[in-house]
């Protein structure tokens, strides 16, 4: 990998100190910051210096120690929206690593609360939520976004709070239906876990990661690479040896290989990382393929930030969505989203003209 994000994973990973040097220890806060890991890196590296940059890293954990206490709170909120209910959500992501008390939760920045739920619970779990005061979400709250949330997607329209304003996101499946890349929703479901002193559940050591592998790297555009990567490496080290040798039977029961796979090969590369590379060999069989191939050069170009960086990321982004909807429903998607926000514009500047003197 590059030097600069080299030595800021290498940082991250309690591996490596800050540089001395004033200038490079700059570079390195702003490509941390540009990453979104920037209050993950002050509590990796505690450095003991005084001054601007001490200022910086304290400031850096203030709003993500407030992200973590809000994911706590509206946990809470939302068990207490359920009582008396026989629905047990599974909470996804930053909420399970929260719940958990993973260190992957650590510095972590998060914008809503994700959770799963049997698609047969949604209309009484809707009912719940909305008397709990959540509501859609205005950025969403239009006709063609609600029939194609509903229609197309593994999600419900985004659900805001209206007093909190916080975000919720409530999925009935992990992976859109119309994804080249499933995974077993209900074998993920069947095998979650209850949360130590609470009604909820999540998802057990293999499948969060397996589910944060495939998010990263087969359900989207690689858009945080670093933050990913730290995200992958924590869930593989917390796995242990056991964990570690189920992934490949579990692979074969709910699917991800190829997201896995990739992010073996990634997690490979650094230094110390022998786990992993074995790992990695005993998945590497059905690997190579050209699409494949380009894919990672890619992955790689964005996270080092090395040449071709816009052609790499615009590849990734163009994959994303082609991974996500055969392409005649991804065009017919892009027009029809072209088409609602340009009326959004041309209400708002209506009635901005109404209202001009």
């Amino acid at each position: 990998m590059a030097d600069g994000v080299g030595t800021l994973l290498d940082c991250l990973l309690g591996r490596a100190v800050l540089p001395d040097d004033e200038a490079a220890c700059d570079r390195l806060f702003c490509m941390a910051d540009r990453h979104h890991v920037l209050a993950a890196l002050a509590l990796a590296v505690q450095d003991r210096r005084d001054g601007k940059r001490a200022d910086i890293l304290a400031n850096a954990t203030v709003p993500a120690e407030a992200d973590r206490r809000m994911l706590k709170f509206e946990i809470n909120r939302l068990e207490r929206a359920l009582y008396g209910l026989d629905i047990r959500p599974v909470l996804l992501k930053g909420g399970a690593y929260v719940a958990l008390d993973l260190a992957v939760a650590r510095g972590r920045r998060v914008s809503d609360l994700d959770i799963l739920i049997e698609k047969s619970c949604l209309p009484d779990f809707e009912k719940a939520l909305h008397a709990a005061g959540w509501r859609p979400d205005e950025k969403t709250d239009n006709a063609y976004d609600r029939a194609y949330y509903r229609n197309w997607m593994h999600e419900l329209p985004p659900l805001r709070h209206r007093n909190r304003k916080t975000l919720m996101d409530v999925h009935h499946a992990l992976i859109p239906p119309t994804a080249r890349h499933q995974l077993d929703t209900a074998g993920m479901i069947a095998g979650s876990v209850p949360i130590p002193g609470s009604g909820l559940r999540a998802l057990n050591m293999v499948d969060l990661f397996i589910h944060s592998a495939t998010h990263a790297l087969a359900d989207g555009e690689f858009a945080t690479p670093l933050r990913s990567l730290l995200e992958l490496d924590a869930l593989f080290t917390a796995l242990g040896p056991s964990g570690r040798g189920a992934v490949p039977g579990r692979l074969k029961q709910v699917g991800g290989a190829m997201a896995v796979t990739t992010a073996m090969w990634i997690l490979a590369r650094r230094p110390g990382r022998q786990h992993a590379r074995e790992l990695y060999e005993t998945l590497r069989k059905q690997d190579m393929h050209p699409a494949l191939l380009l894919t990672r050069w890619a992955m790689m170009v964005v996270l080092t930030e090395a040449p071709f960086y816009r052609l790499a990321r615009f590849f990734l982004w163009a994959r994303g969505h082609w991974l996500r909807m055969p392409l005649p429903l991804l065009i017919r998607h892009a027009l029809a989203k072209g088409w609602v926000s340009l009326s959004a514009f041309l209400t708002r500047k209506r009635q901005r003209d109404v209202s001009a003197p």
